[in-house]
């Protein structure tokens, strides 16, 4: 986006935040639940964020009543999506995503969401495709009993399984050869591999465009976290990680907390170093500000009381790069996990008698 074509789409939102009530809580919601303060609810600006959610509810409320869905509605609800899960509004934020994707159905597709105002137009129907991806990834561990409709390699491998698979970086592969990620899963890996590779084209972070995908349903725990990861590493790269609402995009804490608290992945040797790389990635923001380090602390040295040749980071990387290696990043990994040393080296390292839930340490 251009400086000009910027300036044309905040003179468009302060139209509409000065024309529709609706759009402005929207906004002010939205820009105060990316205040790291607003997450305390008895702070004033958590206060001030749960006064204007309110209100924009029952805005919404309201317009729905009359059946009107136009642009302004879709604007607001896209807003909505993301501060509600970001605040832990699950059924909340569930609801609003299946609500839009009705509403742009009844506005006659993305293609023509934001066409009543060119200056907002096609941030609209992008903020639309990230709100939507980001919340549809549901961390939840897996019900035993739900059956996935996804297809799992098995052996004997088709000739076209194995090429696929041969495109894998190392620890993909390993995970695919051993039935554990999906071929629609693989393909997703693919994808963003070729992606990262275009990046080189575009030296400069703001030239280079966030990658999205479409998520499959009945994903299985160790995907889901690739997933994220993978949209967390992409947003890093490019200019959305410094995004002044990648707080609530990112989520590094609601991210770190599931990862850690994900019993079926502590215990599978064969994902022992996915989780490294997972760790690795989800705890580290573009945005060091927004790193949460309580739960960052707790991850790396779960993962060091098991396998403590990893307090060497030459041995980590070894391992991230069986995954994807980014070298803008390398310098915020190593820095990541040098400071965990750093720590023990000054305090007790954690131990099964002094751990403490993560969601507790959070508020320590």
């Amino acid at each position: 986006m251009t400086s000009d074509q910027g300036q044309e789409r905040i003179a468009a939102f302060l139209r509409w935040a000065c024309v529709f009530d609706l759009i402005f809580h929207a906004l002010v919601t939205w820009t105060l639940c990316c205040l790291p303060e607003s997450q305390q609810s008895t702070s004033e600006a958590g206060k001030r964020l749960l006064h204007h959610r309110q209100r924009l509810l029952n805005k919404i409320n309201e317009q729905l009543s009359q059946r009107k869905i136009d642009d302004v509605l879709i604007q607001a609800v896209t807003l909505l999506i993301p501060v509600d899960d970001h605040l832990g509004y699950t059924e909340f934020s569930q609801a609003h995503l299946a609500g839009i994707e009705t509403m742009i159905e009844c506005r006659g597709g993305l293609a023509l969401v934001g066409s009543s105002e060119p200056a907002i137009g096609v941030q609209l129907a992008t903020l639309v495709s990230i709100s939507t991806t980001k919340l549809s990834i549901n961390t939840s561990p897996q019900k035993l009993y739900a059956k996935s409709p996804l297809v799992y390699p098995s052996i004997p491998f088709s000739p076209s399984i194995c090429e696929e698979i041969s495109r894998l970086p190392s620890g993909f592969a390993d995970l695919a050869l051993s039935g554990q990620i999906s071929i629609e899963m693989i393909r997703i890996i693919i994808a963003f591999d070729l992606w990262l590779q275009d990046l080189s084209n575009s030296p400069d972070r703001t030239d280079r465009g966030a990658w999205r995908f479409t998520v499959p349903s009945g994903l299985n725990d160790i995907e889901k976290h690739i997933c994220i990861a993978l949209l967390c590493l992409a947003d890093d790269v490019t200019s959305m990680g410094l995004y002044y609402g990648a707080l609530i995009f990112r989520k590094p804490q609601k991210r770190a907390e599931s990862l850690f608290n994900n019993a079926s992945l502590w215990h599978s040797q064969e994902q022992a170093d996915t989780i490294v790389w997972l760790a690795t990635v989800i705890t580290t923001p573009l945005r060091p500000e927004l790193a949460p380090f309580k739960a960052r602390l707790l991850l790396y040295e779960r993962i060091l009381r098991a396998r403590p040749l990893l307090k060497q980071w030459v041995n980590v990387e070894v391992i991230l790069r069986r995954f994807f290696y980014c070298e803008e990043r390398e310098r915020t990994w190593k820095d990541s996990w040098e400071s965990v040393n750093n720590h023990n080296k000054s305090f007790p390292p954690v131990t099964s008698k002094t751990l403490i839930p993560i969601s507790e340490a959070a508020s320590v």
